[in-house]
């Protein structure tokens, strides 16, 4: 969500991005949530779980499939020349995306009672993080050489927590996690921040150190 809105946000100023970027939206899901099976296991005090059984189910969690399937499909629209999908494939996209934000609400309203658990520290980490994220992810950029749009995907990219197939893996692969603290985390403050304020502060961070380079 955070990745159109900063492309539409692109499209109004006239400023050019690669498309590369979109395949980086997509395998960036695979290291975040390994990361977070590899947290998980660190912290958690079952040792029967073995790296190798975290990597298998990482590897073969359906988000993860999906996401492969998608992007072998991108290919195979490539060879044969399909430069656009037909716009009634994706009429189901944005309803279906409601419906799970929907679904996302009502899992945290069920267990509102949890969200006294949400600390100052969390809330702070929601807006610290994305600009972390953002200044390593402009400084990647710096050292590619790449152009002011792209180097701008890359810090919100960089900056952005996953909103659909991390929370979906995570709740199969980790049923103990709260999701009272990790959604409202990305949902309700990394995102808006990003939306309203981040966007248009990596913008200009990347005018600033990318325009020249």
């Amino acid at each position: 969500m955070t990745y159109i809105a900063a492309g539409n946000f692109l499209e109004k100023l006239d400023i050019q991005y690669d498309s590369v970027a979109t395949t980086a939206l997509a395998l960036m899901e695979i290291p975040a949530i390994i990361s977070g099976l590899f947290i998980a296991k660190k912290v958690s005090d079952d040792t029967s779980v073995s790296t190798k059984k975290i990597l298998f189910d990482t590897i073969f969690n359906k988000s993860i499939l999906t996401i492969f399937a998608g992007l072998i499909f991108g290919i195979i629209c490539s060879l044969f020349n399909w430069d656009q999908i037909p716009k009634t494939i994706l009429l189901g996209f944005k309803p279906f995306l409601a419906l799970f934000l929907f679904y996302m609400g009502w899992i945290i309203g069920k267990k509102k009672k949890d969200l006294g658990q949400f600390s100052w520290s969390l809330i702070l980490f929601g807006f610290y993080m994305p600009l972390l994220g953002a200044f390593f992810g402009i400084l990647l950029s710096f050292f590619l050489n790449l152009d002011v749009g792209t180097g701008t995907m890359v810090a919100i990219l960089s900056a952005s927590a996953s909103y659909i197939a991390a929370p979906a893996a995570m709740k199969i692969a980790v049923p103990q996690a709260n999701e009272t603290i990790y959604l409202p985390l990305s949902l309700a403050i990394a995102f808006p921040f990003n939306v309203v304020i981040g966007i248009p502060l990596y913008y200009q961070l990347s005018l600033l150190m990318l325009k020249n380079h």
